[in-house]
């Protein structure tokens, strides 16, 4: 597989324990109505998934998400999920590298490890799994571990009604 399935023991599904969980709610939230937080992803996720082919050009993608108004699209060979591509992989990947988007194909700039996590995860634990792996995309998973909808960082930042946390959460490795 070409993903990186995060269902580990520690995360269960990306749920913390009840202990520290107080406390990442009022770190995360400030002021904000915490009641509004304590959601699960399925109720934030976009359960209709947009997905290309990695043969698929870059203006093929580009011009998906511009139709679309979706940020990254799941990149999908035959019923295989093989990696993500976001609107940052096309600018860093493909504009700053002078690549033609007429001729170059989704696979040569797409994400290929995909960080999951459980439609049963609360909205908190999401958003702290995209600041510690550096992501503003989190595909979603039923327990059985089957895609089941995709959740940004731009939704949860309207869910929770945190407008800095979609400009400010993320650290990108260097």
């Amino acid at each position: 597989m070409a993903y990186t399935l995060l269902f580990t023991e520690r995360e269960q599904g990306c749920k913390f324990s009840s202990g520290d969980w107080r406390l990442r709610v009022e770190d995360l939230m400030g002021g904000h109505d915490h009641r509004r937080v304590i959601m699960d992803l399925r109720d934030v996720m976009t359960a209709d998934v947009e997905v290309i082919r990695p043969d698929a050009t870059l203006q093929e993608a580009a011009q998906q998400m511009k139709a679309k108004k979706v940020g990254s699209l799941l990149v999908q060979a035959g019923d295989q999920v093989i990696g993500i591509l976001t609107d940052r992989d096309l600018t860093t990947r493909a504009v700053a590298e002078g690549r033609d988007p007429t001729t170059a194909k989704v696979r040569d700039v797409m994400t290929p490890e995909i960080i999951w996590c459980r439609e049963d995860a609360d909205v908190v634990s999401a958003i702290n799994l995209m600041k510690e792996k550096g992501i503003r995309h989190l595909a979603v998973g039923d327990e059985h571990q089957k895609l089941v909808g995709i959740v940004s960082l731009y939704a949860l930042a309207l869910h929770t009604g945190d407008e800095t946390l979609a400009g400010t959460a993320i650290r990108w490795p260097a």
